[in-house]
């Protein structure tokens, strides 16, 4: 469908006749909407980079949103608190960077807001991280339920509280570097690893 697309228009197969074509229908983002995903994709890569990741991170703009990819390379069970505490900084920085380049922030980020609040409950109750119960593990990370453990809420919404701040901060430092990722996300869709560690620098 895509090459069909591209042959009629008489070009050369594009990323966006790829997303066009595995769409289904599915309308295409406006510019307004467009540039807000570019901008929360723009916010992860950029904490990413600043964090040092060394797997291969990409960036696409779909139809139905923005999409953040990363190779892990450090096995699950070897990571430290500071590792989860950066992992926090990553998660909100969508956010953060809607906030720092926007002016305001969408519901768009209710998966990342969900996430950052399992790992940061799991550092507290199942990880070994708390600063009260530093020995005690109540649950999996996966079965913890805020709800029936309400003295959990202080210390999640703590970590969360501060590395939302660490996340706006670095997105204010790395402005220009956000603006420049964020901007090219908009107008191709797709940047690879080489292309956005390019920005980066």
């Amino acid at each position: 469908r895509a090459r069909g697309s591209a042959r009629r228009a008489g070009r050369t197969l594009t990323v966006d006749d790829i997303l066009a074509g595995s769409s289904d229908g599915t309308p295409a983002l406006g510019d307004g909407l467009r540039m807000r995903c570019a901008v929360h994709e723009a916010g992860h890569a950029v904490a990413l980079l600043a964090s040092g990741a060394s797997g291969p991170v990409t960036l696409t703009i779909a139809p139905t949103g923005g999409l953040t990819e990363h190779a892990l390379v450090d096995a699950y069970g070897a990571l430290t608190e500071g590792d989860f505490e950066r992992s926090l900084v990553m998660i909100l920085s969508g956010r953060a960077a809607e906030e720092v380049l926007l002016g305001d922030v969408s519901a768009g980020a209710v998966s990342d807001l969900a996430e950052a609040t399992r790992c940061a409950a799991a550092m507290e109750a199942s990880w070994g991280f708390s600063a009260d119960f530093p020995l005690l593990s109540l649950a999996p990370a996966q079965d913890i339920d805020l709800a029936r453990m309400p003295w959990l809420m202080r210390p999640v919404l703590e970590r969360l509280r501060l590395a939302y701040e660490r996340a706006c901060d670095l997105m204010r430092t790395e402005r220009l570097a956000l603006e420049r990722i964020a901007e090219a996300l908009f107008r191709t869709a797709y940047l690879d690893d080489a292309a956005i560690r390019a920005l980066f620098s």
